[in-house]
């Protein structure tokens, strides 16, 4: 049995890491090097590029402080409408917004190029937080930085700019252009196309079915959302998506590109674009917020020493990881709203595996397969087959880069009986049916080991085809 009495003496001590005072008018608790003067904790880059600072008139201190602490902007210049209440109120971040925000400002003050990849739970405002950093970066840092968002459908691309609108309406008189109001406009004639008034900033909404309505723009900063959602058929493809914004975002100093978005199972796009940033082949840094790190899923607790006899070995578990008893009290009461512990982790995950592990329609465990993954190889080749298939030598092999072929291994012709076997998954031939699938492999039969996939092809076709 364990010693409650421990037990409680620690909940306090992680209780108290959790409450560090923040005020990010004064600059107490934000994020990044500060340096303090008087009551203010000011960003240590403001006062390197203006050591006059204390000397100035309020009105200019401001005007100076907005341009390097994006935290103080938001908390007297953003204005959001708040989940629980439903009123307008200014943009103060909550503990998971301030770590997202750490990992942007990171890359912006070391002169990078900003880019994140986001695997969100609910309800704490990884989006918001997002468009407000873009909206800093047009109403204060630049001029002519044009943005895009890119939803799974327009809605939701239609739903972000709403809240740059909100903003727009209560911002500060005396930060707007006294020759221009900063409103949005059709830029020619387009709906989905806003020119920003006094900033020359365009915000375009799109969504993964139209790639093409980003051709031709100088874009800065994109916003991808919902990226696990996108579809991917042979006539929409989210790597399509992909290439077409990226085409249009250098690669320079404060560029933006953020893809973020609730898990929906693996194998997708999305998925495949996390495991790549979490092993570092990727440029963008992968953030995951888990459900414990939100302030709102805490509860009271009234009996420690019943909370803890009434934890099972999961929930134990999560003690283990560094949850506090008031965390765990609301987790333990959230649980009863579920059927199975399975639909409760979907909704609030701990870890990335179990965000992607409990969504989508994968049958296997996640953990065995993030086991077998770390043994998996990029293919050697990746393309199509062309020509005439049942011609001898008519059919080849054409390289491309999202081709549906994929080659670990060259085939060897050592004269093996049986050496390769091929297994065929049927599928539909639309975009919406499931995919067909051509599995090969290589059974080495005379070097005694086990068989070892050396080539897949994945896609759509008609049958007599794939036959």
């Amino acid at each position: 049995m364990e010693d409650i009495t421990q037990i409680i003496a620690e909940n306090t001590r992680r209780n108290r890491a959790l409450q560090l005072p923040y005020n990010p008018v004064t600059g107490l608790g934000a994020c990044g090097a500060r340096t303090r003067l008087g009551d203010e904790w000011l960003p240590d880059p403001l006062l390197a590029e203006c050591p006059d600072y204390p000397t100035l008139p309020p009105d200019a201190r401001r005007k100076v402080r907005i341009r390097h602490d994006f935290e103080y902007w938001a908390a007297t210049c953003a204005t959001i409408k708040d989940k629980l209440s439903g009123q307008n109120i200014r943009l103060v971040l909550n503990a998971p917004q301030r770590r997202l925000l750490a990992v942007l400002e990171q890359q912006r003050l070391a002169g990078q190029p900003i880019r994140v990849i986001l695997l969100k739970a609910r309800q704490w405002g990884g989006s918001t937080l997002v468009q407000m950093y873009m909206a800093w970066f047009q109403l204060v840092l630049h001029t002519g930085w044009n943005s895009v968002i890119c939803g799974h459908k327009h809605n939701t691309s239609r739903a972000i700019k709403q809240m740059y609108r909100l903003l727009l309406r209560n911002y500060p008189e005396d930060l707007k252009d006294e020759q221009e109001q900063l409103k949005f406009a059709n830029y020619e004639g387009s709906r989905d196309v806003q020119q920003l008034g006094g900033r020359d900033c365009l915000v375009i909404c799109g969504s993964s079915r139209s790639e093409d309505a980003v051709r031709g723009f100088n874009l800065a900063m994109a916003h991808l959302t919902e990226v696990a959602f996108w579809a991917s058929s042979a006539m929409h493809d989210p790597e399509d998506v992909m290439r077409s914004v990226l085409g249009t975002v250098l690669a320079e100093p404060d560029t933006i590109v953020v893809l973020e978005s609730t898990a929906n199972g693996v194998g997708n796009f999305f998925h495949n674009e996390w495991l790549r940033a979490q092993s570092g082949h990727s440029d963008k840094v992968a953030v995951f917020v888990p459900w414990h790190e939100i302030e709102l899923y805490r509860q009271t607790v009234a009996d420690p020493a019943a909370l803890w006899a009434s934890l099972d070995e999961y929930e134990r578990h999560l003690w283990d990881e560094g949850c506090t008893l008031e965390q765990l009290a609301w987790y333990h009461s959230k649980r009863k709203e579920y059927g199975t512990h399975t639909q409760m982790m979907e909704e609030f995950p701990s870890n990335d595996i179990e965000a992607f592990s409990n969504t989508g329609n994968c049958v296997f465990d996640l953990g065995q397969l993030d086991r077998l993954r770390q043994t998996c190889l990029p293919p050697a080749v990746t393309g199509d087959i062309e020509g005439n298939w049942l011609s001898p030598g008519g059919a080849h092999i054409v390289e491309q880069g999202n081709g549906p072929l994929q080659v670990w291994q060259q085939p060897e012709h050592d004269g093996t009986v049986l050496r390769y076997l091929v297994t065929v998954d049927v599928g539909g031939r639309s975009d919406k049916a499931d995919w067909s699938v051509m599995a090969v492999f290589d059974l080495h039969d005379r070097r005694n080991r086990r068989p070892e996939v050396v080539a897949q092809w994945r896609g759509h076709i008609d049958h007599d085809l794939l036959a």
